[in-house]
C-alpha cells in the first residue's frame, strides 16, 4: 500500500525539523555563489564579476543575512517556549517550592527538566501502583460480599471485611471492632483484622474509663500515639501497635 505524504506547516514541526529546514535554506545562497565561482575558474580560468554582479551578489548575500537571522531568531523563540511551557507545566504539578531546589541542585536547565519529568514519572508510577492495588482491594471486596449475599449465615462476616478494607486503606497491621454490650457494659471484640478473634475471648473494656472514652463522648476521631496505662485496657495493650487510630462508628445514635 503507498504511502500517504501530508502537508502540514512548518509551524507545526518539531524543532529539529525546523532546524535541519532553516540550515538548508540558509546554505542555498553560499553553495549556489561557490558553484558560481568554480564553474567560472573551471571554464575561463578566472573570476570576471561586473559591478552589476557584485551588487547583485551582496543583495543576495544581505537577504541570506536575513533570512538566518529571522530563522534562527524562530527557531530559538520556539525552543525558548518549549523550556517555558514544560517549566509552567511542572510547576503546576511538582509545585513551585519542589521545582525551585531541582533547579537550585542543577545549573544545566535542560538536565533540571529531565530530572523533574523522571519525577512526575515516578509518582505517576507509584498512582499506578496505588490504582492497581485499590483495584485490588475493590475486586476482594466485590468478590465477598457477593459470597455473603448468598448465604448470609451471619453478619460477622461483613464486620470482618469492613475491618480489613479499612485497615488496608489505612496502610495499618492490625484492625478491631468493639462493640457496645448491653448487658454486662463495656465494649467486647467483635471483629478483629490481622489477629485471631479468639485470642480476645474475655477482654472487656470499660466505657468510663480508658484510652476509647474521649472518642466515644466526642464522637470524633483520635489518633494515640502512645501507650496509656488506664484500668481496662490491659488486656489489649499486647495486641495493639501505636499510633493508633480511634474512630466511632454511630448506629442508632449510640
Amino acid at each position: 500500500m503507498a504511502r500517504k505524504w501530508a502537508l502540514r506547516s512548518l509551524r507545526d514541526s518539531s524543532v529539529v525539523l525546523k532546524f535541519h529546514v532553516f540550515f538548508v535554506v540558509m546554505s542555498l545562497l553560499p553553495l549556489t555563489i561557490l558553484f558560481y565561482l568554480y564553474w567560472q575558474i573551471k571554464e575561463s580560468g578566472q573570476i570576471p564579476v561586473s559591478v552589476d554582479e557584485l551588487n547583485n551578489v551582496l543583495l543576495l548575500v544581505s537577504v541570506g543575512i536575513l533570512v538566518g537571522y529571522f530563522s534562527m531568531r524562530m527557531l530559538l523563540k520556539g525552543l525558548v517556549d518549549v523550556v517555558h511551557s514544560s517549566t509552567r507545566r511542572l510547576k503546576e504539578i511538582l509545585g513551585p517550592q519542589a521545582l525551585q531546589d531541582v533547579l537550585k541542585a542543577d545549573e544545566d536547565e535542560i538536565e533540571a527538566l529531565t530530572q523533574s519529568f523522571n519525577e512526575v514519572t515516578a509518582r505517576l508510577m507509584e498512582n499506578v501502583s496505588d490504582l492497581e492495588a485499590t483495584r485490588k482491594t475493590l475486586r476482594s471486596v466485590l468478590i465477598r460480599v457477593g459470597h455473603g449475599g448468598v448465604g448470609v449465615s451471619s453478619i460477622t462476616a461483613f464486620f470482618d471485611l469492613i475491618v480489613e478494607t479499612i485497615t488496608n486503606a489505612l496502610d495499618g497491621r492490625k484492625g478491631f471492632l468493639l462493640v457496645v454490650d448491653d448487658e454486662k457494659g463495656g465494649l467486647i471484640p467483635r471483629a478483629t483484622y490481622g489477629v485471631p478473634l479468639k485470642s480476645l475471648e474475655g477482654v472487656r473494656v470499660p466505657l468510663d474509663s480508658g484510652i476509647f472514652l474521649p472518642v466515644l463522648q466526642g464522637r470524633m476521631t483520635a489518633i494515640i500515639p502512645g501507650v496509656s496505662n488506664v484500668h481496662g485496657q490491659e488486656l489489649l495493650s499486647g495486641l495493639l501497635e501505636y499510633p493508633l487510630i480511634c474512630a466511632p462508628l454511630l448506629v442508632n445514635d449510640r
